[in-house]
């Protein structure tokens, strides 16, 4: 990341997780981050906005089929 989190951050319940897994983090979903209005946090912290995945009404979608082919595990929460 580009720039450090939010002191408000450290707070969240799920931070710890996150700092755990952060050097994994290849992007965030664009379609995602345009649904839950973080688009602009996103970009602010310097991650990916990920798009690979064109599905119609969306701004873009990873393609979780396409990272499951890759090898990775998928965690969704």
């Amino acid at each position: 990341m580009s720039h450090p989190p939010p002191r408000e951050a450290a707070k969240h319940p799920i931070h710890a997780l996150f700092k755990a897994v952060e050097d994994k983090v290849v992007g965030v979903s664009c379609g995602c981050a345009d649904v839950f209005g973080a688009r602009e946090e996103v970009e602010q912290a310097g991650f990916n906005l990920i798009t690979d995945n064109s599905v119609p009404g969306t701004s873009g979608l990873p393609s979780i089929a396409q990272i499951a082919a890759d090898g990775y595990t998928i965690f969704s929460f």
